[in-house]
């Protein structure tokens, strides 16, 4: 199996807690390329329309290589996206190419431990925009991610806090102004079941109120069974149900209001190919067909 890859992306909120690489989309067997493209459907007219086209290149170690975005209009390349790696498999090195010369995009360094040590951000002339600076505790959790302009000014700071196994607990979120004083704070909470899923959510802003709660019900396969959304500690402002095939794709959302009645309903139905790998889902909104997504896959021999 492998793994398209996207960076995360350091701003203030409950996200920083999760892996500075996340994991995007998953395939089965040795891909080498594959094509996705997208179609959603009018509402009223029910008319097909192309909404996206993107197509990825793996390695055979099953890297993610290059990702090059599509014009719809006439096929021809927006964007290109390429990724380098060390000898270790550690990405070092994004560039990104919007139709014009290639420039370094984000550059990685790590510790002895593998760990991602400085990021660096960059402008199209290849200068320094941003720098990310991370600290680990002595058993390789990520416990501070400091951003800083060129200059050395501090822009953001988060602080993660961690239960006996490892989990965070607490998330502190902090973006300051130019002068150096504090402009937003964000702290969120979190908590997991024995499986070391994430259950609980929280966030609070900067005057200690409570902005957010979600907590979510997973089966014995890690899959989301319950998701909701509370609008203080009690109140439910939303909840959803989903149901899973037995690869793990999800084939069914329903979505609940407040009071409990059924808001909508999103089912998927897929095709795949001999190796397990989807190759269309289509995308119905209270059974009428609202998206179609493709893929077409090229494999290592």
């Amino acid at each position: 199996m492998i793994v398209i890859i996207a960076t995360v992306i350091f701003i203030v909120g409950c996200s920083s807690h999760k892996k500075l690489i996340k994991d995007n989309v998953k395939f089965y067997g040795k891909v080498k390329s594959v094509v996705v493209k997208t179609y959603t459907f009018s509402d009223e007219t029910k008319e097909k329309r192309f909404f996206s086209h993107y197509k990825h290149f793996f390695d055979k170690q099953g890297k993610l290589i290059e990702t090059d975005k599509f014009k719809t209009k006439d096929g021809s390349l927006y964007q290109k996206k390429t990724y380098k790696y060390d000898k270790n498999g550690h990405q070092t090195t994004e560039f990104y190419a919007p139709t014009r010369k290639e420039f370094p995009l984000y550059h990685y360094s790590y510790d002895t431990n593998g760990n991602f040590k400085e990021i660096h951000f960059c402008k199209p002339n290849g200068d320094l925009d941003q720098k990310v600076v991370c600290t680990y505790d002595v058993k390789g959790n990520l416990i501070q991610t400091d951003v800083y302009k060129p200059n050395g000014t501090l822009l953001n700071k988060n602080v993660q806090k961690y239960d006996k196994r490892n989990h965070v607990v607490e998330d502190i979120s902090s973006r300051y102004n130019s002068d150096g004083s504090l402009d937003v704070k964000i702290t969120c909470k979190y908590g997991y079941d024995r499986y070391g899923n994430e259950t609980m959510s929280s966030r609070y802003a900067t005057s200690g109120k409570m902005e957010y709660k979600s907590t979510s019900r997973f089966d014995k396969k890690g899959n989301k069974k319950e998701y909701i959304v509370y609008t203080d500690e009690k109140s439910i402002s939303y909840r959803e149900i989903y149901e899973y095939d037995q690869k793990g794709n999800v084939k069914q959302e329903k979505k609940y209001n407040s009071n409990g009645d059924l808001t909508y309903t999103i089912s998927y139905k897929y095709e795949f190919d001999s190796k397990g790998n989807w190759i269309q889902r289509t995308r119905y909104y209270n059974n009428d067909i609202n998206g179609i997504t493709q893929r077409s896959y090229e494999y290592f021999e």
